[in-house]
């Protein structure tokens, strides 16, 4: 982005540290961290978060980054689920002129055009 303007904001809705909810029907995930995002997901809170990124994702270059390592353990993975199954091209960056195109996790379920993290059973 070398001479080019841009801004940087965070987006700290999207940031969750609760635990699953008791009766949470996330139970795709094995990981209680994921199970917990996807609840998130499901609340008004997140929705309006989501539309907050997308909006300025309509009027400039966005870019949203996590500071993990590897990309499989960071919950971004669910909000990039949402993103594609909402029409946005989503792309990894992996290096110095290197993208990656996002797949859905594979927790990840469609049913409905909802996104879901159900266990097929449960479908």
């Amino acid at each position: 982005m070398t001479g080019k303007p841009y801004s940087r904001s965070t987006f700290k809705r999207f940031r969750w540290k609760e635990k699953p909810k008791a009766n949470s029907q996330n139970n795709a995930w094995y990981h209680p961290d994921f199970k917990a995002y996807a609840d998130y997901m499901e609340t008004v809170e997140f929705k309006q978060a989501i539309t907050a990124l997308e909006q300025l994702a309509l009027v400039q270059c966005t870019v949203i980054m996590c500071s993990e390592v590897v990309w499989r353990h960071c919950q971004l993975a669910t909000i990039l689920n949402y993103l594609k199954l909402n029409g946005w091209h989503v792309w990894y960056i992996m290096g110095l002129g290197r993208v990656k195109a996002h797949h859905y996790n594979s927790p990840a379920r469609i049913a409905d055009g909802k996104l879901i993290y159900h266990s097929p059973n449960l479908l």
